[in-house]
């Protein structure tokens, strides 16, 4: 008995189960891929955020005490008299700017923070 051995040649457009189940896993993989750099990039960016969040921080407390030491030094302590310390009024916009950016960072990141837990479960 003699066996003849044929061949499947799959012709290049046809939807050929196997070619149609190699296609979906390689689009499943790139998506997995896309959504894993996706994650990476929301972490950095968290990490990032808390980093500025601090530096902020600590910024915001130096310019408390330089504020506090200046108006000891000074005689009036009225931000609303004209010889009020410029140097005190300045440290203090300054320090009034830096808590509305320490605001806007945490809005930013309670955001971020929002989105990873979501895009990890999935």
């Amino acid at each position: 008995m003699t066996y003849r051995y044929c061949f499947e040649t799959i012709l290049r457009g046809s939807n050929h189960p196997g070619r149609i189940r190699d296609r979906l896993a390689k689009r499943l993989a790139r998506e997995q891929g896309r959504k894993q750099k996706e994650n990476e990039i929301r972490q950095r960016e968290a990490a990032q955020i808390r980093s500025m969040i601090s530096s902020l921080n600590s910024t915001i407390a130096s310019l408390d005490g330089s504020i506090a030491a200046d108006l000891e030094r000074s005689l009036i302590q009225d931000p609303q008299h004209y010889a009020f310390p410029i140097s005190a009024r300045t440290m203090i916009a300054r320090r009034d700017n830096l808590k509305g950016t320490v605001a806007a960072l945490s809005d930013r990141l309670a955001k971020v923070e929002v989105i990873l837990p979501e895009s990890q479960a999935a």
